[in-house]
C-alpha cells in the first residue's frame, strides 16, 4: 500500500488531509474536534496498514485520534 492509498483511504472515511508544517508527512484530521492521526509514508508490515485503518475509523466515527491517545482533554 502506498501513501496515495492511505490519503485517499482517509479521505473515503470522512477526514481531512493535509500536509504537515515544513515536513514530509501527511495528517488525517477529523474537522470537529480537531484531532488528527499521521499517514504512513512507507509501511513496513501488514499489522502498520490494519492500525492506520483502524485508527482512521476511529478517528472519523469518534473524533479520537493521536491528542486523545496522549492523554490531552477534548473540550
Amino acid at each position: 500500500m502506498k501513501s496515495a492509498d492511505f490519503i485517499d483511504f482517509a479521505v473515503d472515511v470522512g477526514l481531512v488531509v493535509y500536509q504537515s508544517r515544513g515536513k514530509h508527512q501527511f495528517r488525517a484530521k477529523n474537522t470537529d474536534t480537531l484531532d488528527f492521526i499521521t499517514i504512513p509514508t512507507s509501511p513496513s508490515d501488514f499489522r502498520s496498514i490494519r492500525n492506520f485503518k483502524t485508527a482512521a475509523r476511529r478517528l472519523a466515527s469518534s473524533g479520537f485520534g493521536n491528542i486523545a491517545a496522549h492523554g490531552a482533554r477534548h473540550v
